[in-house]
């Protein structure tokens, strides 16, 4: 199919859109790679992370590949999946790099998007309208830049939207101009953290470089996170199979470093913690962590892993720490409260049961709403 002057408003001359599920996977390899030369750096769409997403997916996903003169110009990996709200009711669901089943997707992607050429890809909106012209009823994208997405002229539903962190690393060149730009009283506190725990014994930040380290690592990091989240809602992703395998051969097939990065922080013989970040060329995105806190309630852990890491960034020349979505504090205290939303979001088409589906939430909502000012009166 085409995409001809005229879907909506756009002009996407020349190019050449299909969605299969007949493609192979070492032409994929070569195709995605060569395009991400040409797209933004993003490390969750790099062929690096797609590559262990698809080694654990119980389903071949579906290609999206638009081209221009034959040479790919955008692409996108979709699950599909029928979703049943009601007896008798179907919804043709399409996820972008996700399965839409919460144990697969707590892999977690965020900066979520399709692989687009730079300067020649097509824009979102020609292939959200091409998606939803073959006969699907819902695309999910996401999370993603908000920005980039409700910009699109399609009916819509947010369905997760969340705060996003990240510091600006310019004009930072060391760890004393890093603490000198954030607030005195967080400032204060890193430096009387790293101050007691040095009167006190040897700390040290360590990187684990090789295979067996990082495995070991690995496994230390997943049992501290085991322990920390026992009893919330939710539990440790550690517990679940597919997180598991997922990352640890994402970091341990990191041959060289350059992708993602496992930090421990070290008080003399006790471990403190660890922090995974991966990274895409001029940003490090903090992942996730798993760490103990101190007795000692004037030493704030988590402040100064941060800020060390932080230093390490300034002597790689890394222009951005990203603390990706999720509302913490500390997130708000180390980034100097530069921030972005990301959101999931769901573009449908508007036949009328989708429509009536989409009214019975919002009557949910607002009655769920009314409830809560009730309850809060």
């Amino acid at each position: 199919m085409f995409l001809r002057s005229g879907l909506n408003g756009l002009t996407e001359q020349n190019v050449r859109v299909s969605l299969t599920r007949n493609w192979d996977i070492h032409q994929l390899a070569v195709n995605w790679q060569c395009l991400e030369l040409r797209a933004k750096p993003n490390a969750f769409i790099s062929w690096f992370w797609i590559s262990h997403w698809l080694s654990i997916c119980d389903k071949k996903p579906l290609l999206l590949c638009a081209y221009r003169n034959e040479i790919p110009v955008a692409m996108g990996l979709f699950t599909d999946k029928i979703f049943t709200p009601f007896p008798g009711i179907k919804i043709k669901q399409l996820w972008l790099h996700k399965t839409g089943q919460p144990e697969d997707d707590q892999v977690w992607i965020e900066h979520n998007d399709f692989l687009l050429d730079d300067e020649n890809g097509p824009s979102r909106e020609a292939l959200i309208s091409f998606l939803l012209s073959q006969d699907y009823d819902e695309v999910h994208v996401g999370l993603s830049s908000e920005e980039l997405l409700l910009s699109i002229p399609q009916h819509y539903r947010q369905e997760i939207v969340s705060t996003s962190y990240s510091l600006d690393l310019k004009n930072i060149a060391s760890k004393k101009s890093y603490l000198d730009s954030i607030s005195k009283s967080v400032k204060k506190q890193i430096i009387r953290s790293e101050k007691i725990l040095e009167q006190t014994g040897h700390l040290a930040l360590r990187q684990a470089t090789d295979k067996d380290e990082k495995a070991l690592f690995f496994e230390e990091m997943a049992e501290f996170h085991r322990q920390r989240w026992a009893d919330s809602e939710y539990g440790s992703g550690f517990d679940n199979n597919k997180f598991f395998i997922f990352h640890k051969s994402l970091i341990i097939d990191d041959v060289d470093n350059s992708k993602t990065k496992l930090f421990q922080l070290i008080h003399n013989n006790r471990v403190y913690g660890y922090i995974y970040l991966l990274c895409d060329k001029n940003a490090w995105k903090f992942y996730l962590s798993a760490i103990k806190t101190d007795n000692d309630n004037r030493i704030k852990i988590g402040l100064l892993f941060h800020t060390l890491i932080i230093e390490q960034a300034t002597h790689a020349n890394i222009l951005n720490y990203d603390f990706l979505a999720g509302e913490a504090r500390y997130k708000s205290e180390l980034s100097k409260n530069s921030t972005s939303v990301q959101s999931l979001i769901c573009f449908y088409n508007p036949k009328p049961i989708i429509m009536l589906r989409e009214l019975l939430r919002k009557i949910k909502r607002h009655i769920w709403s009314i409830r809560k000012k009730q309850q809060h009166a």
